[in-house]
């Protein structure tokens, strides 16, 4: 049973959504349906089943920037989002959809709970 979810895994893609928790709650929705649309315009494939999206989070701009160059680091394509309103810019990136050990540069990340730190 256990080697059949790691094969699933290894097979089924996933879209990972990293956004700020020093922006209010309603905005970090907003921020990663931003990112994720975005991310979904571009790297979207109609050869690929549709992705789980799992939703993570970083304390600030500084961290999610650190993180964007970390991904290019890598070679992992992402759009990183950027709020021209309320003075915000950065807030959310997205990766474009990721199999098998390509997702484990993103373990290190909380997953989002829905509050601000």
């Amino acid at each position: 049973m256990a080697s059949d979810i790691a094969t699933k895994n290894e097979h089924h893609p996933y879209v990972y959504v990293l956004v700020r928790q020093d922006i209010p709650l309603a905005q970090q929705l907003v921020q990663a349906g931003h990112a994720a649309f975005e991310a979904g315009l571009r790297f979207h494939s109609p050869d690929l089943p549709i992705s789980s999206l799992i939703a993570l989070s970083v304390p600030d701009r500084k961290a999610l920037l650190r993180a964007a160059h970390k991904l290019r680091h890598l070679g992992i394509a992402h759009h990183i989002f950027f709020e021209p309103d309320f003075e915000m810019g950065e807030s959310a990136l997205a990766t474009e959809p990721l199999f098998g050990k390509a997702r484990d540069p993103l373990r290190g990340y909380p997953l989002w709970k829905g509050g601000a730190v």
